[in-house]
């Protein structure tokens, strides 16, 4: 079939942008926009895109073919819902994306990676890098670890450390030793482990990657939706969620392990207010990069991977995950999952009758990433 003339409406209905549909003879049909405007543009604002850019494609299903004869009205195909996976499961993870103000449990946290799982198999043949995009997909599918850090002291008082265990919302598989499936990780493969830190009333989620390099070193990498700028030394700018340092296989393994069902102490002598205060404060995840440091202090701590928006409310579950997923999918395709993702979470929003703001901010976010998609595959 021949390409016909379009009309693409937005998730978060914007300005239509307009194009063609082009209909494969198996498979999904895809829009191409004719320019770059709307959420395309503001996409682009920072990117100084040429005028005669041609954004990539976008899976589409046709709405209707509207009152201009030839002119087909589509809007994008996403991904709704999982077997298994119920509205109301999902309930506080959209209403933390969406700027709700109820925050995630370690329950949450787990179903979302089921969503991203499923998300990942379905884009699997449409991404750019489909080998890093299985080796994402594997990460997901060992063990879900989840490490809590919680302050010794009342009230998070910061001349106190942290003690670290497993949670409740661990597997069971997670429960042997995290050096054993660290030596048992192919090469180039990646171990996920969520974490939380809590400090009183106050609680943060946090991630830690580990990544095969070679027979004998690891790239270990902790991500804060928060950025790193807090802790001292660390980086100034806000929007780095990632630090991380290369080690041996053997150090990181002891690290592990002595991590979980241990204390991360306070280190003796902290020279700045700054660092008080960041010690005590889960934003800032303090302890788990004192922890890092320490491990083969010859190796520098340092930022790694890409600068993303800082998390700006109760969303760092959520954001912990795609900071992670950011930082080992190329970026087509991770805004593609986050699109697809999104979309799961608001379908979710609609069924469990959330407030329409989180609806709406959950649109706003799918276009956002589905236009960023289609910007970094255009040309």
């Amino acid at each position: 079939m021949p390409p016909r003339a379009a009309l693409l409406h937005w998730p978060n209905a914007s300005q239509p942008s307009y194009g063609h549909m082009v209909v494969p003879p198996d498979g999904t049909p895809v829009f191409f926009a004719e320019e770059v405007d709307g959420p395309f543009a503001q996409r682009s604002a920072h990117r100084g895109v040429p005028s005669e850019f041609t954004p990539g494609p976008i899976e589409v299903a046709a709405t209707s073919t509207g009152d201009d004869g030839d002119l087909a009205h589509v809007e994008p195909s996403l991904l709704e819902s999982f077997p298994g996976t119920y509205p109301n499961w999902l309930e506080n993870t959209a209403d933390a994306a969406g700027g709700g103000p109820n925050g995630m449990k370690t329950a949450d946290r787990k179903v979302l990676s089921h969503v991203v799982e499923g998300v990942l198999v379905r884009v699997m043949e449409n991404c750019t890098d489909p080998a890093a995009a299985q080796r994402a997909l594997n990460a997901l599918k060992r063990p879900f670890v989840d490490i809590e850090l919680t302050s010794l002291g009342r009230s998070g008082n910061p001349a106190h450390g942290y003690w670290c265990e497993l949670s409740d919302g661990s597997d069971v598989a997670a429960k042997q030793d995290l050096g054993e499936m660290l030596h048992g990780l192919p090469q180039g493969e990646h171990l996920l482990l969520r974490a939380g830190q809590v400090a009183g009333p106050n609680g943060h989620a946090l991630a830690i990657s580990v990544t095969r390099l070679s027979a004998e070193r690891v790239q270990v990498n902790l991500f804060n939706p928060s950025g790193w700028s807090h802790i001292p030394g660390g980086p100034s700018d806000t929007r780095i969620p990632a630090i991380g340092k290369t080690v041996s296989i053997d150090d990181a393994s002891a690290a592990l392990t002595s991590l979980i069902d241990g204390t991360v102490e306070r280190p003796g002598v902290i020279r700045s207010s700054q660092g008080r205060q960041a010690w005590a404060d889960p934003l800032a995840g303090a302890p788990l990069a004192f922890w890092l440091r320490e491990v083969d202090p010859t190796s520098r701590l340092q930022p790694t991977g890409l600068r993303m928006t800082p998390q700006k409310a109760l969303d760092c579950g959520v954001e912990a995950e795609f900071a992670w997923l950011a930082s080992v999918l190329a970026p087509a395709d991770y805004k593609l999952v986050k699109a697809h993702t999104l979309n799961v979470l608001r379908q979710a929003a609609v069924e469990v009758d959330l407030e329409q703001g989180v609806i709406d901010r959950l649109g706003d976010r799918i276009t956002s990433s589905l236009s960023g998609h289609a910007m970094a595959t255009g040309s």
